[in-house]
């Protein structure tokens, strides 16, 4: 009898611990459930970067402007400011590039790569990559054009806040 009980002891504690191990495991996948219709919705509407879009035309192009204007100190004409074309600083690595941004406005990398999860996470609930959802959303409109002398995008746009209501983040 202690034979059966010891046996059954294990293997209830094994069966935490595996119960535990599958429930802790670090995924990406894991936060917002982002539909198949959130994904097209942010394929249509988001833009990493559009040559033709200038310097609010975009998340790239308005990631530029930032470390071409204000640096990693994040003031006008900053210290340590980008010199290079955009062509250059699109070959750059999140690692090269994030040494010219203002740390407090371009906190996290993007991943174009693996467009997972965090990826559609960040560009929806990130204001670091609201320059990427396109002006004619943006309130007040004309946003993009009266911000010459700061980098946060605190605009309120109406694609991104459809997106949010899209993926249960809460768009205004």
């Amino acid at each position: 009898m202690m034979k059966w009980i010891r046996r059954r002891m294990i293997l209830v504690i094994l069966g935490m611990v595996i119960a535990l191990s599958c429930g802790c495991q670090n995924n990406d996948d894991d936060g917002i459930d982002i539909s198949d219709a959130a994904v097209a919705f942010a394929e249509t509407h988001w833009t990493y970067y559009n040559p033709e879009g200038g310097e609010f035309g975009s998340y790239l192009a308005y990631e530029y402007w930032a470390a071409t204007l204000f640096g990693p100190d994040g003031e006008l004409s900053g210290t340590i400011v980008f010199e290079g074309t955009i062509d250059v600083w699109q070959t750059m690595n999140w690692d090269q590039r994030r040494v010219f941004l203002p740390p407090a406005g371009f906190p996290d990398e993007l991943n174009l790569v693996n467009r997972n999860q965090h990826y559609y996470d960040l560009i929806g609930q990130s204001d670091q990559f609201g320059a990427g959802w396109p002006a004619d959303g943006d309130n007040p409109y004309n946003y993009r054009i009266l911000t010459h002398y700061t980098y946060p995008w605190t605009a309120s746009n109406s694609y991104r806040n459809a997106y949010l209501n899209m993926i249960g983040g809460g768009g205004n």
